[in-house]
């Protein structure tokens, strides 16, 4: 049942409301489970795709060797209109290339280089005109798992950060970077324990950019924090996750992993819109992960103030999603493994 807790807030003296919830708390539960499969029939070896201005499809190729690393395709023709993202080397061109893309009505749209460093703000009103759709690019720091673009700034995720105080770093989760253009920066060093594998989440934020929220990837509960930074709100549910660990010392430096036998997962994936957020959750507490046999999920919509509203239950594993403008139809990229 639902439960709401006023306690005070990590690295401040502030207080956050957490709100603990299980699934009889949504208003509304809904099983999707006769979905009508969409064939692009010119995409050679697809991976992520994304629903784009209701009529457009965005996806990001699979195989590496291919010469451009992602396309723009007509969702009713299923044929291509422009191959983009060129592989290779030069200042516009990818070594990784991982689609961010948040909301289906925008123009903007991201694209992360995890090799360089780099990421991309893009247009997608440049894209569909076939001229230059690169508006800026940043390279970001080398200690940020995920990151959401602000203005000139950007909000990171600290991958030093855990929650976990028997291998605390005493770092924040969060931090707020100036975007600037250089060299991939040097992983920071001086900490005690190495928790990148058992720590993160999708950062992303409201229409007003007023509120930040963080989405975990490896158990279920969401961060929404105001934009100084200062935690105001906890979503805790609906599955209570227990994690167990590990830690490895190699070459004078300890690793934190999960305990041998054992996988958390989360929150996978998200989408937008000016009203509510779309967030894929997957709820692997403590068994094994079966990539040969990938877990149904459940996708949860809220609004912006963190309200449940309904929890849309898959016959199948999503690991990108979309939403029309009209909020009748979800499009999902899905898996069987």
């Amino acid at each position: 049942c639902l439960s709401i807790l006023l306690l005070g807030c990590e690295n401040d003296n502030k207080s956050h409301i957490t709100t603990l919830f299980d699934r009889n708390d949504f208003l509304e539960t809904v099983s999707l489970n006769s979905p009508q499969k969409i064939e692009l029939e010119e995409a050679l070896n697809p991976y992520y795709c994304y629903l784009v201005k209701d009529s457009l499809v965005i996806l990001s190729n699979r195989d590496d060797v291919q010469k451009y690393k992602a396309g723009l395709y007509s969702l009713n023709s299923g044929k291509l209109i422009r191959e983009f993202g060129h592989k290779g080397n030069g200042p516009k061109e990818f070594i990784d290339f991982t689609l961010d893309i948040r909301r289906n009505d925008a123009d903007v749209f991201y694209v992360e280089d995890v090799i360089q460093n780099k990421y991309w703000i893009c247009s997608l009103d440049s894209l569909v005109k076939n001229k230059e759709y690169q508006l800026k690019e940043f390279t970001y720091s080398r200690d940020v798992i995920r990151l959401c673009p602000m203005n000139d700034e950007y909000i990171g995720y600290n991958f030093w950060y855990t929650k976990e105080n028997k291998y605390t770093n005493n770092v924040k989760k969060l931090q707020s970077y100036v975007m600037v253009s250089g060299p991939k920066g040097r992983i920071a060093t001086g900490y005690d324990y190495f928790v990148a594998n058992v720590t993160g989440g999708y950062v992303f934020t409201n229409p007003t950019k007023k509120n930040i929220w963080v989405a975990d990837f490896f158990e279920g509960k969401i961060d929404i924090y105001n934009d100084s930074l200062q935690l105001i709100k906890i979503l805790v549910g609906p599955d209570e996750f227990n994690h167990q660990y590990k830690l490895i010392e190699e070459d004078g430096f300890k690793y934190v992993y999960f305990a041998k036998g054992t996988s958390y997962r989360g929150y996978l994936c998200y989408t937008l819109t000016q009203d509510h957020v779309y967030l894929v959750y997957e709820g692997t507490n403590g068994t094994p992960y079966r990539m040969e046999d990938l877990k149904n999920v459940e996708i949860f919509k809220l609004d912006w103030n963190g309200n449940l509203l309904c929890n849309y239950q898959l016959n199948k594993h999503a690991i990108a999603i979309s939403v029309d403008s009209g909020e009748k139809y979800l499009y999902a990229c899905c898996l069987d493994s």
